[in-house]
Formats: C-alpha cells, sequence, structure tokens
C-alpha cells in the first residue's frame, strides 16, 4: 500500500481525520519554544556543576557518569504518558514542567550524599518526560507545513537554555556556594506561573477517548524508529561524552569552572544555531540528505577538537556543536512524517530511546574514561559515531515538503 505525500495528508493529531487549516502559528510556536527554553535551563545545571559534584561526595567518572543515566532514566516512560497525552490536554504537561524541573535542580547543591543526589536527578527526569513527549506534538500542530521550521524553532529554546543554563549554575555558585543555587528555584516556579497564564486559554487538544494501541503506532513507525534508533546508537557516545563530561574535560586540561562552563555554552549554543539552519533546510533538501551530511562531519569535526590547541579550539568548538546538536529536528519531523494515528504516542517512542540511549552511554563514557582517560574515550565516541552513516540506509526513503510536493 502506498503512502500518501505529506502534502496531502491531515495534520497529526487531528481527530478522525478531519483537517485542521495549514499555516504556521508564530505565537504558539515561540511560546511552546519558550516554555522548552525554562525547562531545559534548569536541566542544564548538572554539567557544569559536575566536576563539584564529584567532588563534593567523592565520586568515581563511573558515578559520575550515572548521574545523567538518573537524570534521563525517566525517559523510558516517554510512551506511556504519550498514550496519555493523546487522550488529555496537553497544555498541562508542558505548563507544569518547568516548576517541578526547577524544584530538583535547585536542590542538588543540598544534597548530603549520592542517593539523595539521585532521587532528586530522577524526580527532574520525570518532568522533563513529562514536559519533552507532548512539547514537539505541539509544536507540529502550529506548524502547518513548515514542519522543519517549527520543529527548529522548538529545538532553537532547548539549545539557548542549554547554553545560558550552565552559566546560570556557575554564576550562582560563584555569588552563594554550590549549596546556594537553591535560591534561583523561585525563577522556574514564576515561570510554570506565567505559562499557565500564556496558554490558559489556548484551545485544548484531545485525542480519541480510547486507549492509544501502542502496536498501531510501532506498525505505523517500525522502519523509521528502527533506523533512527540505530542511527542514534552509532553516535551515542559522542553525544554523551560530550553532554555529560565537556566541561570536566575542559577542567582536566587546566580550566578553570568557569571556562568550563562558557566552553559547554558556547558549544551548546553553536547548537542551537545548527539545530535552526539544519532543520528549515532539510524542509528544502530532503530529512536523508542532511542527516547524512552532518552524520559525517560531526565526528570528524570531534578528532580536530581533541587535537586542536589555542585559538583554533574556538571555531572548531562552533562547528562541532553545530553538527552534533543540529539533528533532533530533522529526526522528529521523520516521525511525525509519517502521519501516526497517536502522534504523542508516537514522540514518546522516539523520545525514550533518544534518550535513554544518551543517558546509559554517558555511563559508558565514565568507566571507560576511569579505565583511559577521557581523552581516549572521547577519541573512540569519534570513530564509533561514523557507523551512524550506514546505519542511514535503514531509513526508509523520506522527501522534503518540496519533493513531495506535486
Amino acid at each position: 500500500m502506498s503512502r500518501v505525500s505529506p502534502e496531502h495528508m491531515p495534520p497529526p493529531g487531528a481527530a478522525g481525520g478531519g483537517a485542521r487549516r495549514p499555516g504556521f502559528r508564530p505565537k504558539r510556536v515561540f511560546g511552546i519554544a519558550g516554555a522548552h527554553f525554562v525547562h531545559d535551563a534548569f536541566s542544564a545545571f548538572l554539567p557544569p556543576l559536575l566536576p563539584l559534584l564529584i567532588d563534593k561526595l567523592s565520586l568515581s567518572l563511573a558515578l559520575g557518569g550515572s548521574l545523567t543515566l538518573y537524570q534521563r532514566l525517566p525517559m523510558v516512560l516517554a510512551p506511556w504518558l504519550g498514550a496519555l497525552a493523546d487522550r488529555r490536554d496537553l497544555r498541562w504537561f508542558v505548563i507544569t514542567g518547568p516548576g517541578l524541573t526547577a524544584l530538583a535542580m535547585s536542590l542538588m547543591g543540598l544534597a548530603p550524599h549520592y542517593a539523595m543526589l539521585a532521587l532528586l536527578l530522577l524526580v527532574a527526569g520525570i518532568s522533563s518526560a513529562v514536559f519533552h513527549t507532548p512539547a514537539p506534538v505541539m509544536i507540529v500542530r502550529a506548524s502547518g507545513r513548515d514542519l522543519g521550521r517549527g520543529l527548529s524553532i522548538y529545538q532553537l529554546g532547548g539549545e539557548l537554555a542549554r547554553t545560558l543554563g550552565p552559566l546560570a549554575a556557575v554564576g550562582a555558585v560563584s555569588l552563594w556556594g554550590l549549596e546556594g543555587i537553591w535560591r534561583l528555584m523561585p525563577l522556574g516556579l514564576a515561570s510554570s506561573a506565567l505559562l499557565w497564564h500564556r496558554f490558559r486559554r489556548l484551545p485544548a487538544e484531545r485525542g480519541p477517548a480510547r486507549r492509544p494501541p501502542f502496536a498501531e503506532t510501532w506498525r505505523d513507525l517500525r522502519p523509521t524508529l528502527v533506523g533512527l534508533s540505530a542511527v542514534m546508537l552509532a553516535r551515542s557516545l559522542l553525544l554523551g561524552a560530550l553532554a555529560a563530561f565537556l566541561p570536566l574535560y575542559v577542567q582536566r586540561q587546566g580550566g578553570s569552572l568557569w571556562l568550563a562552563g562558557a566552553v559547554y555554552s558556547l558549544y551548546q549554543l553553536s547548537g542551537a544555531g545548527g539545530a535552526l539552519v539544519v532543520g528549515t533546510l532539510s524542509d528544502r533538501l530532503g530529512r536523508r540528505r542532511i542527516l547524512a551530511a552532518v552524520l559525517l562531519v560531526s565526528p570528524l569535526v570531534m578528532v580536530l577538537f581533541l587535537f586542536s590547541e589555542g585559538w583554533i579550539l574556538v571555531p572548531v568548538l562552533v562547528l562541532l556543536g553545530f553538527t552534533s546538536l543540529s539533528t533532533t529536528p530533522v529526526m522528529i519531523a521523520l516521525i511525525q512524517e509519517r502521519r501516526p494515528a497517536h502522534p504523542s504516542t508516537a514522540q514518546g517512542l522516539f523520545t525514550a530511546v533518544s534518550f535513554s540511549v544518551n543517558a546509559v552511554m554517558a555511563l559508558v563514557v565514565g568507566a571507560l574514561a576511569d579505565r583511559m582517560g577521557l581523552h581516549s574515550a572521547f577519541l573512540l565516541s569519534a570513530v564509533l559515531a561514523l557507523l551512524a552513516l550506514p546505519a542511514l540506509l535503514l531509513l526508509p526513503g523520506s522527501r522534503s515538503r518540496r519533493e513531495a510536493a506535486p
């Protein structure tokens, strides 16, 4: 049975197949992207503070890497949260996320031992799963035919948050010490209140009342999810290494806490630009073509970064962030273009695979670094990331919006 072109399909989530009016709704797109920014700014506290937490609690690098696993482990719940979001008003999932995440992440400095820190990160992870599962679906519904553009703006919010969040965390530590970062908590709680004010008048968007069948969603997306899972697995060691240990790597090379935070922020800022540009270009040039280019370049730039010194590190780091962090909007577009009957459930399946794989690999990188050093572990992650290119062949044929037009 041939698949109908995305140009002629109703937008995902339209009940009963009834078509919504196509068109890009910038106020809604930027509102959801703003919520993404607030949430992920607090989520980004862990990497720059990890060296301090390791010293305070006398942790090995493997245990330090496991903290990222606790923060992301709840993402395995994303498919079930997506099924719930398909039957409930999506707004409340987005509104509550920033406040709950801010509560947990702001208390990290007060954690007296490893177990309490792990518990706080689990709470933050649950909040993150609740937020990240339906939010991209809301973006899809607000983007009309400009799917890549809308998802790029959404991803831009997250990358900017991971740019400014580490700087906020480092600044708070400089002012109040590690134990004093709880003073940032009211900002997150106030943000959820503002989000409620902003979104409370939006029309509710609910899916079918019946329980969404996971088997049906899997059947719709199996070729795409299998292909994307192979791609993500191949490059997960690289992404896990950079996400969890880039600030620590800078410090081990002789940098200060401020320099480590600044390097991580520059990396994330470059990723924000990459997400915006690459996702938008994929609307015109095709999803697979764009992914292939990025998957080839980012491991090579990682190797260049590891063997560069002096001023050349700055442009190399910018290119590393631009390429390594730019694929998410393209992958989400590939999922949602398949027009699954239950789009939030579909997004939940993708989110569970994406976050869980990267979190586990952060633990693996930590264990490897304990044995061979961070530099060698980073280099190995770059070499293995090249396997994502043949994994890309597992994806079914995908076409850009322009290619799909009659």
